[in-house]
C-alpha cells in the first residue's frame, strides 16, 4: 500500500500478469471488458491494467483532459512510474492526452481504430463514421459484432437516417482533419514512439486519414490487424496481442 493513498481508485480497474506494465484504455461508449481477451494474452509478459473510463451518463461529459488527468491518477494511485499506453476508438486522445501532459510516464502508445472526427467527409466516409459508432454500441449493448457487409450496410444507412446526417460531399483525397470544439492533444508533442494498428479491412479512406492524422507524431508506425475490420480487440484479439507484443519488444 503506497503511503497516503485513497482508498479507493480514481478510476475502476482490472489487471493481470506481472511485468512492466500497459495501460489499456477502452473507447467512449466501451468498458475494460474490451481488452480481457488481449490482457489475457499479455498477461505472461505484461503486468495489464484494464481501466473502465465511462462515467455517470446524468454528469456533464469529462474533456478529454479530464480522461487524462484521471489515467496519470490511476497510475499513481497504483503507484506505476511508466506505461505503456494502449487505446482504442475514441480512448486514443485521452492516452494522447497523458503522453504529452507527462511525456516521461508514457513509455510508448499504441492506438487501436482509432476514431478521427471530421466536420467534412465524403458519403463513404461518413458511412463509416455511424457504422463504427453502431458497431461500438452493439459490442456494448449485446456484446456482438455485426460482420456481414451487408448488413453493416443496412445498418449503417438506418443509423445515419435516425440522426439525420445531411453531410455534402467532398473530394475523398482530401484527408486533412478538423476538429472543432475539442480539445485533442497536439500529436507532435508525444515523444514516445507510437504504433497505429488498424484493421485490415477497414476502407482505404480510414486507413489513410490514420496515416496522415499519426503520422505527425515524430516515432510513427503503422500496422494492419488481420481478420478485422474496425473492432480489433474483439475481431482478432490474438494478432492484436501479437502485433502489439513485437512493437514492445522493440522498445526494451
Amino acid at each position: 500500500m503506497l503511503k497516503n493513498r485513497p482508498a479507493d481508485p480514481p478510476l475502476p480497474y482490472e489487471e493481470a500478469g506481472v511485468g512492466i506494465p500497459v495501460l489499456l484504455v477502452p473507447g467512449r461508449l466501451n468498458d475494460c471488458r474490451l481488452w480481457a481477451p488481449v490482457a489475457q494474452l499479455l498477461a505472461g509478459q505484461y503486468r495489464s491494467i484494464r481501466c473502465d473510463m465511462r462515467g455517470n451518463p446524468q454528469q456533464h461529459p469529462p474533456s478529454a483532459a479530464d480522461r487524462s488527468g484521471r489515467l496519470l491518477a490511476l497510475m499513481d494511485w497504483l503507484g506505476v512510474a511508466r506505461a505503456h499506453l494502449v487505446a482504442y476508438g475514441s480512448g486514443w486522445s485521452w492516452a494522447a492526452g497523458l503522453a504529452v501532459r507527462a511525456p516521461g510516464r508514457a513509455a510508448s502508445l499504441t492506438v487501436v481504430d482509432p476514431v478521427v472526427p471530421r466536420t467534412e467527409q465524403s458519403s463513404s466516409a461518413q458511412e463509416n463514421w455511424h457504422l463504427e459508432m453502431l458497431l461500438q454500441w452493439l459490442s456494448v449493448s449485446h456484446g456482438n459484432v455485426v460482420r456481414k457487409p451487408e448488413h453493416a450496410t443496412a445498418l449503417a444507412a438506418v443509423v445515419a437516417q435516425q440522426t439525420h446526417a445531411r453531410i455534402a460531399e467532398t473530394n475523398e483525397s482530401n484527408l486533412t482533419p478538423a476538429f472543432p470544439g475539442t480539445d485533442l492533444p497536439p500529436l507532435e508533442g508525444i515523444c514516445c514512439p507510437v504504433l497505429a494498428l488498424v484493421g485490415q479491412e477497414s476502407s482505404p479512406e480510414s486507413k489513410a486519414l490514420v496515416a496522415s492524422v499519426f503520422g505527425q507524431a515524430p516515432r510513427f508506425q503503422l500496422a494492419h490487424v488481420m481478420g478485422a475490420v474496425r473492432h480489433s480487440p474483439v475481431e482478432a484479439p490474438g494478432a492484436v496481442a501479437d502485433l502489439l507484443q513485437r512493437f514492445l519488444g522493440t522498445l526494451r
